[in-house]
């Protein structure tokens, strides 16, 4: 998890400097549609679309490592969520 917080402050950094406006306006779209969806949807769920609204945020970067590392890292966090996530 420190790594992901380390990772995410990097890469909100660079999108802050970096991403474009119509980035800028996709993210605020995203953000307010996973706000939406997030109601009464599963452990599961709500962890892909966070870990897909972060990826748009390194991808927004345009830093070719933070980009890297956020595929490599976010695939193994999504990956470990699924395979310890049991339904209540």
């Amino acid at each position: 998890m420190e790594v992901r917080a380390l990772l995410e402050g990097e890469a909100a950094y660079y999108c802050a400097l970096r991403a474009s406006d119509a980035q800028l306006a996709a993210l605020a779209t995203e953000y307010q549609a996973m706000q939406r969806r997030n109601q009464g949807k599963s452990t599961l769920h709500k962890a892909k679309e966070d870990l897909t609204f972060h990826m748009m945020i390194a991808e927004s970067s345009h830093h070719l490592l933070v980009v890297s590392f956020s595929q490599l890292f976010y695939a193994r966090y999504f990956n470990a969520i699924h395979q310890h996530y049991r339904p209540r």
